[in-house]
């Protein structure tokens, strides 16, 4: 008798399994160097092991990809030209992301959207047609996947609700989502108790990011609202080219409406809380193995006489030939103190002659291999979301340089943590970036605390790629609407003279008046 029971229950576990497997998955992602595609790999990859069927849409191309990944692969132009070379080494080094920027690229994104539908038609009708189970899109910038799901549900409105519709899911690839959208989403975080998208950039404590400040909270809500109105009232209109494939009167809030699961891929649990709703689900929080740490960086790092190995790196963005000298030079000065330390730096700038034999300059570096390498003591890095998970992961002491994009967020949720000292791009010198770096290798306690934030970071009832991965399937066994029904928020139906209760202040205030006349 219990052998009957144990086959049924095999059986039906198998049934359910296999009544999940199988579904088709499409991941579409901003058009940039890779980053945003890096973010969203590991969860694709996952999603193939689980035996589902996940393609993607490759503007750039990419390379390196699992080939049971299927790549629907239309190359997008990208800026090489030297104009452009110079004007982002202008805003890399001489300027901060703000939120009166980020509409640009929305603007620039919907641009390429028109060069996709203009020469990319036969790609863009046969991505329409295919019946999708879900359509992944990025939440910054990218309109083709904005009017690619509005379409979809559209069209399946349009046909009396019959037939397929694909499950949407917004993926957040960088440090934080937009506060905008957070608002949109009626999550109800709170637009100061944490720095915005944009903060300015910190130097060390004494001005980072902090609630409790009054200039913190007036510079985060100068820019939450300039990002509120921008990206929420304004670029709706901007985005024109998808007209073309057949969206008009775009808003966020339809489609924000549409959408079943919000995918992040960011440190979250530490630093500022935040509220969470049952449609979002964090999938940021996993660790790639190492592998075997190539020869000519093994004998480097390895040397009998060093005390140990600090590696800096800033990017693939970061063109050092194009960056103004006294920053390479400070950086290089402030290494040549470290004698007794080897110091790996990612470095593709003018060659530097008479370089000390502790120090090594490569255009390329095998980062995670070095950072679990146990003879790494300290990590330089801009503090992009995939360095910081990587230090994170092999419980590297981390120190920020912030350059750009979401960067000084991550560099003030470090900073503020206690966790990451940071250098500023606009101001360090030589003296600052040693301090810096001797402030980490001279405390000990500085390697336990990064191992034990490890421990709290992956500390979890359910690996975070598996528990996205759960949610997505349960909406195979779900209907949409029944899931939207109880998980979306009703702030979301809510307009903003309501939702910040100004229609009962205005009855509250008529009332006073009526009974004081």
């Amino acid at each position: 008798m219990k052998l009957f029971y144990s086959l049924l229950i095999f059986i039906l576990f198998l049934l359910i399994n296999l009544h999940c497997e199988g579904a088709k998955f499409l991941f579409t992602f901003f058009h940039d160097n890779g980053s945003h595609f890096g973010s969203m790999r590991p969860l694709m990859e996952m999603l193939v092991e689980k035996g589902h069927s996940v393609s993607f849409l490759d503007t750039i191309p990419m390379e390196g990809a699992s080939p049971k990944l299927r790549a629907i692969r239309f190359q997008l132009p990208r800026r090489q030209d030297e104009e452009w070379k110079n004007r982002m080494a202008q805003i890399l080094w001489h300027e901060r992301l703000t939120a009166l920027y980020l509409g640009h690229y929305f603007v620039a994104m919907d641009k390429l959207l028109d060069v996709l539908l203009e020469n990319g038609t036969d790609t863009v009708v046969d991505i329409v047609n295919e019946e999708w189970d879900f359509i992944v899109i990025d939440d910054l910038f990218w309109s083709f996947g904005f009017a690619l799901t509005t379409l979809k549900h559209r069209l399946w409105e349009l046909n009396g609700r019959k037939g397929h519709r694909p499950h949407i899911i917004v993926y957040a690839t960088a440090a934080s989502s937009l506060i905008s959208a957070e608002s949109t989403r009626s999550v109800g975080r709170n637009w100061v108790s944490r720095a915005p998208f944009c903060p300015p950039y910190p130097t060390n404590e004494d001005d980072v990011y902090s609630p409790k400040k009054f200039t913190s909270r007036i510079i985060a809500f100068y820019e939450t609202i300039i990002e509120f109105i921008y990206i929420d009232l304004i670029i709706p209109h901007q985005m024109v080219n998808m007209k073309k494939l057949g969206v008009n009167d775009f808003t966020w809030s339809e489609f924000y409406s549409r959408t079943s699961l919000q995918y992040s891929d960011s440190v979250d649990r530490l630093g500022w809380p935040a509220a969470i709703g049952t449609d979002m689900k964090n999938v940021g929080a996993h660790c790639k193995s190492a592998k075997t740490l190539p020869k000519k960086f093994a004998e480097f790092v390895e040397a009998p006489e060093s005390k140990g190995t600090i590696y800096a790196a800033f990017g693939t963005n970061v063109d050092w030939s194009r960056a103004p000298k006294y920053v390479y030079e400070s950086l290089l000065r402030a290494f040549n103190q470290f004698k007794d330390y080897r110091i790996i730096f990612v470095y593709n700038g003018p060659d530097l002659p008479n370089l000390a034999k502790h120090l090594l300059l490569t255009k390329w570096a095998p980062q995670l291999e070095i950072l679990a390498h146990h003879k790494t003591k300290a990590f330089i890095s801009h503090g992009g979301s995939k360095s910081l998970r990587e230090a994170l992961c092999t419980g590297v002491p981390i120190i920020v340089m912030p350059v750009y994009a979401e960067q000084a967020f991550s560099a003030n949720l470090m900073l503020a943590m206690g966790h990451a000292p940071v250098i500023n791009k606009f101001t360090l010198t030589e003296e600052s970036v040693y301090k810096t770096i001797d402030g980490i290798l001279s405390k000990p306690e500085k390697q336990q605390k990064s191992k034990k934030l490890k421990e709290i970071f992956l500390d979890r009832q359910i690996p975070s790629m598996e528990e996205g991965i759960f949610a997505a399937e349960r909406l195979l066994r779900i209907d949409s609407d029944y899931w939207r029904k109880y998980t979306q928020r009703m702030g979301m139906k809510l307009d903003w003279v309501k939702f910040v209760y100004f229609d009962f202040i205005l009855f509250v205030f008529c009332f006073a008046l009526i009974l004081y006349f």
